[in-house]
């Protein structure tokens, strides 16, 4: 039983040799015994330069507007005078602190109904991943205490903050699936 592809029966029918319908030489010698091309060079060099000087011009004007753009918007007195007792992301702070406390209160509620479900070798980890959740919590917000509002880092901190408080509703929400 051998199967055959018809694909392959036609392409063995095909001739070997095709000859071409009629002969190419001479048509491929005339073109080889022409002269070259002449190259042509470029346009009318005043054109060029004309089209130059009007690229400058536009480059000019739009370096132009963009220093007067710059001036009228870094102009002194034009911008608002910043809040002296607001502290940047001290809001963000403060709500952070309140998510994770509130986070962290469920978790326990959770963890504690589970653990007396459950024996005490599979809540040890639990409770140690709790415990290390809080240790991140405290010490970000110690390291938020100790930064400048205006450091470059404080964001970077912020961010971790956001992410334990993530890992503990994480947490919490496994527990309560389980």
């Amino acid at each position: 039983m051998t199967d055959r592809d018809p694909i392959l029966d036609a392409a063995r029918d095909l001739p070997r040799r095709v000859e071409p319908s009629r002969d190419l030489w001479p048509e491929i010698r005339r073109r080889m015994d022409a002269p070259p091309l002449e190259v042509v060079g470029p346009r009318d060099r005043g054109a060029t330069v004309w089209n130059d000087r009007w690229r400058h011009l536009a480059s000019g004007v739009a370096l132009a507007a963009a220093l007067v753009a710059g001036v009228l918007l870094v102009r002194p007195g034009t911008m608002p005078a910043p809040d002296e007792t607001a502290t940047p992301g001290a809001a963000t702070v403060a709500t952070l602190d309140r998510a994770y406390d509130e986070a962290r209160t469920e978790l326990a509620t959770v963890l504690a109904a589970r653990c007396d479900e459950w024996p005490a070798t599979a809540c040890a980890p639990l409770i140690e991943s709790a415990r290390n959740l809080d240790r991140s919590a405290e010490s970000l917000r110690t390291a938020l205490a100790s930064v400048p509002a205006d450091s470059p880092t404080r964001p970077l901190l912020v961010a971790r903050f956001e992410d334990t408080v993530a890992r503990t509703r994480d947490l919490t929400s496994r527990l309560v699936r389980l």
